[in-house]
């Protein structure tokens, strides 16, 4: 198996190889295990992190078993800054949320990609439980305004449905109620809100 090889030949391997981003990808996989057995600390830490932010989240763990605990703070501090600055965050920056328990920074995500709501808030709707309602109901407003056919007003109550899992009733009947004045020259919207149970 290559992993036993040197770094060099791993890096050889990259250069040769570049056309194809799978094996560059493999040969970083074994340079990361070759650091590993040569005890190569800084240098497994340098491409843990490129790794992670090529969205590969199995480093995640093991950059941040590199440091110590007193220095991990201000490093995971830089690793979300660094996704936050980003166009498109990678599923990877959820992730570290998530395990992390960054919940303002989850929230924020969620306040910049409406869809995802429906998906993350039971990690902050305890602690953020007005955000998380103001969330949904943009998106599910914003869905129905661009609903134009029967199977897209079915997702937009599919939609309703969870939000009212995570509102409760008071706030789905409250935000139908408001659909309903809004799309009152839909029936059959009406119709597919009339069946929300």
């Amino acid at each position: 198996m290559r992993g036993s090889q040197s770094p060099q030949l791993c890096l050889d391997g990259e250069a040769e190889d570049q056309a194809y981003p799978g094996l560059v990808k493999e040969w970083k996989e074994y340079r990361f295990q070759a650091y590993e057995m040569l005890g190569e600390m800084e240098k497994q830490r340098e491409l843990a992190r490129e790794l992670l932010f090529k969205n590969e989240f199995k480093y995640y763990q093991k950059l941040k078993e590199l440091y110590p605990t007193s220095e991990w703070e201000s490093i995971l501090q830089g690793i979300v800054d660094e996704f936050g600055r980003q166009k498109y965050q990678p599923s990877t920056y959820v992730s570290i949320l998530i395990q992390e328990n960054l919940k303002a920074e989850l929230l924020r995500y969620c306040q910049q990609n409406h869809l995802v709501i429906t998906e993350y808030y039971p990690y902050i709707i305890k602690d953020y439980p007005n955000e998380v309602n103001d969330v949904f109901s943009q998106y599910i407003n914003q869905s129905a305004d661009e609903a134009t056919d029967r199977k897209k007003y079915r997702k937009v109550c599919a939609m309703i449905k969870s939000y009212k899992k995570a509102c409760g009733p008071m706030a789905s009947h409250h935000l139908i109620t408001e659909l309903r004045e809004k799309h009152k020259r839909r029936p059959a919207f009406l119709e597919e809100l009339a069946r929300i149970r």
